[in-house]
């Protein structure tokens, strides 16, 4: 799966909020990623190490509308525990700008 479609939203919530407090960030992730694709994505999008993914697996609600019962898409959400303190050093030889005055 390509990595820019790993990752689909954050999970804002109180618990997730309080959750980043603790160091642990939240997202919605694709139904067909694994915790390598997301501990990738997360790597290369916000330039930390990820120390731990959790996936969990939503099913739908039910919803009855009249005689009719449909039911929401089921979603798939991520934790995960970057490194504190301690940036992503990426594979490929970046270059690293000073300022100087």
């Amino acid at each position: 799966m390509d990595i820019q479609h790993v990752l689909l939203k954050p999970t804002i919530t109180e618990k997730s909020t309080l959750l980043q407090e603790s160091g642990k960030y939240t997202f919605q992730i694709a139904t067909r990623a694994n915790k390598v694709e997301v501990k990738e994505a997360v790597e290369k999008n916000f330039g930390v190490t990820v120390l731990d993914v959790n996936i969990t697996k939503l099913k739908g609600k039910k919803k009855r509308y009249g005689p009719r019962v449909k039911q929401r898409p089921d979603i798939k959400k991520s934790g995960c525990y970057p490194e504190i303190g301690r940036p992503h050093q990426p594979d490929r030889g970046a270059v690293e700008t000073s300022l100087c005055h």
